[in-house]
């Protein structure tokens, strides 16, 4: 897998301070945000395009917790390691983004860039991170690092 395809993009630093001259300038509407659990919304695909799945190990007393919130793992709970120092996995198939995982941050720009090209914003040719859109009459621009957003309006919406 190609980094292109496992890491995404973040806008520019020539592309923030830009917009700060421009909201400066035109005495812009500023509101910066954090989209909560952002990677754990982003769906996964269940196979990837080589037909493989993604699949996470877990073991240890963290094996013990997801059982007692849900015993449908139980079932599926296999005991590994040498004689003696051996320890409980669980095995899960991956529907869902996690942090820590490479592809997350890029399935997350994916799902970002088209809920906003959804709502009419035009993503910026020069930076993937920067969308434009016209809303009442009064210019939108949003950037965003990962899932830190700056929103920045022309006048109150």
């Amino acid at each position: 897998m190609g980094r292109e395809e496992v890491s995404s993009p973040t806008v520019s630093t020539e592309s923030t301070l830009l917009t700060a001259v421009i909201e400066a300038h035109e005495c812009r509407e500023v509101a910066v945000c954090d989209i909560p659990n952002a990677f754990i919304q982003t769906e996964m695909e269940r196979v990837d395009k080589d037909g493989h799945r993604t699949i996470m190990r877990v073991r240890g007393v963290l094996v013990d917790i997801l059982c007692q919130l849900d015993p449908v793992y139980k079932p599926y709970v296999v005991w590994e390691g040498k004689q003696g120092k051996q320890q409980k996995v669980l095995y899960l198939h991956i529907t869902r983004a996690i942090y820590g995982m490479l592809v997350s941050s890029m399935l997350f720009y994916k799902k970002l860039s088209a809920d906003l090209e959804s709502l009419g914003f035009e993503i910026n040719p020069y930076d993937p991170c920067v969308a434009n859109a016209i809303k009442r009459g009064k210019q939108i621009t949003v950037s965003w690092h990962v899932d830190d957003l700056k929103v920045t309006s022309s006048g109150k919406l």
